[in-house]
């Protein structure tokens, strides 16, 4: 089962890691896609705001929902263990 471990940005292919999207924000630049990085047993992939949100969902990890409430944001997951002992 695949659930989400940490908050990302990617630039091109590159894809810059963190707790928050604001740990991220230093590397960032226009064009860049905000989203998240999914773990499961077959590896890592990053994920945009809208499928993230689906796969937390999915794993039952712990959401506090923000506007807008059809994305995840890293602020959603605070409360979350798995994001939070995983993340960065």
């Amino acid at each position: 089962m695949e659930y989400i471990m940490c908050a990302a940005i990617k630039l091109d292919d590159t894809i810059y890691r963190g707790r928050y999207h604001g740990e991220c924000l230093a590397a960032m630049k226009l064009g860049s896609t905000q989203g998240f990085i999914a773990d499961s047993y077959s590896g890592t992939r990053f994920v945009g705001r809208k499928e993230a949100l689906e796969i937390a969902k999915k794993a039952g990890q712990k959401i506090t929902k923000h506007h807008p409430v059809d994305v995840l944001l890293s602020e959603d997951l605070k409360e979350d263990n798995l994001f939070n002992h995983r993340g960065g």
